[in-house]
């Protein structure tokens, strides 16, 4: 076919740029060629990255009138890290080009277990490679993905008419309070400006921040429909008329901020007493969100808003560094080329000139006068902050450091939310483990070898001498040898069983107030003789390794592509990880977090203030169940078929004890302490250790005592989040927990 010339190709390029739903880089394009195959695929994604699922964004454009048929591609994404890893993944996914689209558009989301340093990218064509259409990208210098430590991420949704609505929320908000509180960063120094205007907000947002906290800009128009965008996620900010129009015009893309919220993501949304126009309704969402005002015990009291500033040491304004041999992030100012003639002053000098100038960053007010503008709701696992005031930014040290103790580190923090850090392992791998699989059968190796030499020895030579055919013992020896030995191989691969094995622990949260769930799995497989379709999950459950050792070793530099890695595909709503991510007779552990909305199952408790009988439209069937009504007292139940009523009996707290056995929450005892490979010690980069996630602390609180009008329940499990058909599940059990409707 005819190609265009290559300016022409250049401007076409520029008229038709990458779209994103938030801000992206472009990573490269391929084919490198493009003549012979008729189109360009740009390839971008989000720059700030870490645990959770990597947005990526492709886009195919061609270079004539369209796509003169229909053209079946595959394309082929695999990240590295210039170090060796124990999680490298090839991801997969088919695409059909519709005959006569000029462009087309497909957002990705691509697991990131570990830092990324370049981006091998392929298409093929009814399973051939495109010629020129593979190269190996290095985004080392072009995306902030080395920027993954991050303590908080945050993002924030920008109205659609920001540039020329002039209402204060409609402003991109000023972050640079938000910098010294939740990232830990310096005392900001534009001590004359009060509030920055749009333009100058977005270029902060846009860029790296000196400090522990990033952001991501997300426009009104252009948000993801799926929540795989926003896993990534520890706050959204969101103005409440902005988040009103998303509910009403964009249904599929609010149900998706939905999910991250159910999964344990907090939603910051403010001027919640505006409204957008006169045609735009407040948001329905908010309004029937149960939100209590906030207690003053959280907020910081007037005049104590100095003590955690730190004003006795250096204001370090100095940029973030990024250090691939150690994989380290630090501060410019703590880097070896850091000139050391430049002077930093100190962070109380920083805050007298503010002082001084009344910037609102410092001002001080009665703690009853913060908290009458916040209300806390809770929804999911997640929690939801309303702030009345139309525009709280950039807002005084004070009013965020209480917004701040409101959430906790627990729910602030991703690895604390979520229980893991998938770089660096856990200790919590050996808790879950699948006991007597894949171990040598000892006792009985040595059983057959004893037997063994008796038969070849004293039985075979008075058999043979008393035939006078002692001669034979030199080939009824290596015979019989030979034979034993494949014997034993045998029974040792039979000892295991044919079967895929799984451990799995379920735990699934109820919230009936808001119709929502939780589901999450700790899941370990044991595949036998290896399983070609690998493990298969939800398309909408975020998944993540749990490893008893680091994922990256820098101590051992990557030399072109890893043999064994792991295959990752998303199609028609379920989630395939196969190749390294089930090998052979080798246990593997999983994290699965499942959130749904519109979700009606509950727990009812039938007969008034003194319950007589309980019912539920949960799917599977409760064993066991123990609640707490709103007196106080506890009650217990067997065998609660799901919309069948079952009396009640009297229970106590010392029931819970013998209901949370070790089956379900395994102690960590003697265990194996997480490996540290000799780099990582002397750098001090220590694994995260022992971590459970917010559902699993609360499953462990609950255990000890219920608190009023809740439950907790062992149930059947759920075989759709087993992850492979006809397993052999053992040691398994699933919790079901909530409140009582």
């Amino acid at each position: 076919m005819n190609c265009l010339p290559s300016w022409l190709l250049f401007v076409a390029l520029l008229l038709n740029p990458v779209i994103g739903f938030a801000e992206t880089v472009s990573i490269g394009r391929l084919p490198l060629k493009p003549g012979k195959a008729g189109f360009v695929m740009d390839i971008a994604m989000e720059p700030v990255s870490g645990n959770g699922y990597q947005p990526f964004h492709l886009k195919f454009i061609a270079l004539g009138t369209g796509i003169t048929h229909d053209r079946n591609l595959t394309v082929i994404i695999e990240p590295r890290n210039y170090s060796q890893t124990t999680l490298d993944l090839t991801y997969q996914k088919s695409i059909t080009l519709p005959e006569g689209v000029k462009s087309h558009s497909v957002p990705i989301y691509i697991p990131h277990y570990v830092e990324w340093d370049q981006i091998y990218a392929a298409i093929l064509e009814d399973g051939r490679q495109i010629e020129t259409g593979k190269n190996l990208f290095s985004i080392g210098n072009t995306v902030r993905t080395q920027f993954a430590k991050q303590k908080v991420s945050v993002g924030i949704i920008v109205a659609e008419d920001a540039e020329k609505n002039t209402a204060p929320w409609a402003a991109c908000p000023d972050v640079r309070t938000l910098n010294t509180v939740l990232g830990e960063g310096p005392i900001p120094g534009q001590v004359k400006t009060k509030r920055l205007n749009h333009q100058s907000s977005m270029k902060i947002v846009e860029s790296v921040q000196p400090c522990w906290v990033q952001y991501r800009p997300y426009n009104e128009e252009q948000l993801p429909e799926h929540w795989f965008a926003y896993s990534q996620l520890d706050v959204m900010i969101v103005a409440a008329p902005v988040l009103a129009r998303i509910e009403k015009q964009h249904p599929e893309r609010f149900k998706s901020l939905k999910q991250w919220l159910v999964a344990g993501g907090n939603l910051w949304t403010y001027a919640t007493k505006t409204k957008a126009d006169n045609t735009a309704p407040s948001s329905a969402f908010l309004e029937s969100l149960k939100t209590t005002p906030q207690k003053k015990t959280d907020i910081v009291p007037q005049g104590k808003s100095r003590s955690w500033l730190n004003l006795n040491s250096e204001n370090d304004t100095s940029d973030l560094v990024y250090e691939s041999w150690n994989g380290g992030v630090q501060k410019s100012s703590q880097h070896y080329s850091y000139q050391s003639s430049i002077k930093l002053e100190k962070r109380s000098t920083a805050f007298k000139k503010l002082k001084t100038n009344k910037h609102p960053f410092t001002k001080d007010v009665p703690a009853s006068e913060i908290a009458k503008q916040l209300r806390v709701g809770t929804y999911g696992m997640g929690s939801v902050l309303s702030i009345s005031s139309e525009d709280p930014f950039p807002g005084s040290f004070q009013f965020w450091q209480s917004v701040s103790n409101i959430h906790k580190d627990i729910q602030l923090s991703w690895t604390e939310r979520m229980g893991i850090d998938v770089p660096s392992g856990n200790d919590n791998y050996w808790t879950w483990l699948i006991p007597s699989v894949g171990k040598p059968p000892v006792k009985s190796f040595v059983l057959l070898n004893t037997l063994f030499a008796i038969l070849i020895g004293p039985v075979c030579y008075f058999f043979f001498r008393r035939r006078d055919r002692l001669y034979l013992l030199y080939f009824a020896a290596p015979c019989m040898a030979l034979i034993v030995t494949m014997a034993l191989f045998v029974y040792a691969l039979s000892a295991d069983g044919t079967k895929t094995k799984v451990r799995s622990r379920q735990i699934t949260w109820l919230d009936p107030t808001n119709q929502c769930s939780v589901g999450q799995s700790r899941q370990t497989y044991y595949a036998v003789l290896g399983r070609k379709g690998g493990i298969q999950f939800s398309g909408d459950a975020a998944v993540y390794p749990v490893q008893n050792v680091a994922a990256v070793n820098r101590y051992y530099r990557r030399h072109g592509r890893s043999g064994r890695r792991g295959g990752y595909t998303a199609e028609n709503g379920v989630q395939n990880f196969d190749g390294k991510f089930l090998p052979p007779r080798d246990q593997v552990q999983y994290l699965a977090t499942l959130p749904k909305c519109d979700d009606t199952s509950s727990v009812m408790f039938l007969g008034g203030a003194t319950p007589k009988s309980v019912t539920h439209n949960f799917p599977v069937t409760i064993h066991r169940l123990i609640a707490c009504d709103q007196n106080g007292k506890y009650w217990e139940a067997s065998n609660v078929v799901p919309n069948e009523n079952v009396a009640l009996a009297p229970s106590d707290k010392p029931a819970l004890k013998s209901l949370i056995t070790k089956d379900v929450l395994p102690p960590l005892e003697s265990v194996p302490m997480l490996q540290q490979n000799t780099v990582r010690a002397w750098t001090g980069q220590k694994g995260t250790g022992v971590q459970v996630s917010a559902l699993e602390t609360r499953l462990e609180d609950w255990s000890k005592k219920l608190p009023k009008g809740t439950f907790i329940g062992i149930a059947d499990r759920i075989d759709d989040q087993i992850g492979v058909d006809g397993a052999s599940v053992l040691n398994s059990v699933h919790v079901v927990m909530g409140e009582i409707q």
